[in-house]
């Protein structure tokens, strides 16, 4: 149960991590981490701009997420209920990365518009 919590929470951790420094500029477009959906990747400005308007959600998924992993430890469930408390930690941190990418997906969007707006 130990190994399952402080993976989680270290998870949870890098994602906000990942996500806080795309979005202040300090982690460029690339392979391998961040917002890896087509609209963010388009350029510099999408990747940015998708990932501030990530941060809200991924960040209150991830720390639902790391309550509900740490919970089965500080409440001393067993069984059911720390299996339950994990997969709902699972859940939050699926979520939070959804619907932050959806938030992502929109900002990458505004600012492609305001490009082509602009080049007219």
């Amino acid at each position: 149960m130990l190994v399952a919590v402080v993976i989680l929470v270290l998870s949870n951790a890098l994602v906000v991590a990942v996500v806080v420094a795309a979005a202040r500029g300090r982690l460029a477009p690339n392979a391998l981490a961040g917002l890896r959906i087509p609209s963010v990747m388009e350029s510099a400005a999408t990747w940015r701009a998708g990932h501030r308007a990530a941060v809200p959600a991924v960040v209150v998924g991830c720390a639902v997420a790391t309550v509900a992993s740490v919970l089965p430890l500080v409440t001393g469930w067993t069984d059911g209920e720390a299996a339950a408390s994990i997969l709902a930690a699972c859940g939050a941190l699926l979520a939070g990365t959804a619907v932050g990418g959806v938030a992502a997906h929109r900002a990458a969007g505004r600012v492609e518009r305001d490009a082509e707006v602009a080049g007219r």
